[in-house]
């Protein structure tokens, strides 16, 4: 729903350094970061099972798209993300060079 996607953009904005881009109006969106490594983000939500997408123009940034199903899962989500900022940000994760790969 609208509100689900309001709400974990919300969360996303809440977390010092991430971005959400633009203003979505839909289920897809991408979240950056100007201060710590996106795809660094990206690896440690992928350890913890979260499925990532990884875009890389205009800039570096994770590619979310939302359904109905996702709804019981924002809390959680918002969760690993808050902590895997953080863990980025003290420099205890960094990334392991992955790439956006398009197919």
């Amino acid at each position: 729903s609208l509100a689900d996607l309001r709400r974990r953009c919300d969360g996303i904005e809440a977390i010092d350094g991430l971005e959400v881009m633009g203003k979505p109006a839909m289920s897809v969106f991408a979240y950056t970061s100007r201060v710590l490594d996106i795809f660094a983000i990206a690896d440690g939500l992928e350890a913890r099972g979260w499925h990532v997408s990884r875009d890389s123009h205009p800039i570096r940034s994770i590619r979310f798209m939302q359904s109905a199903g996702h709804e019981p899962f924002v809390d959680a989500y918002l969760a690993d993300l808050r902590e895997v900022a953080e863990l980025v940000r003290s420099g205890q994760l960094t990334s392991d060079g992955g790439q956006a790969t398009y197919t």
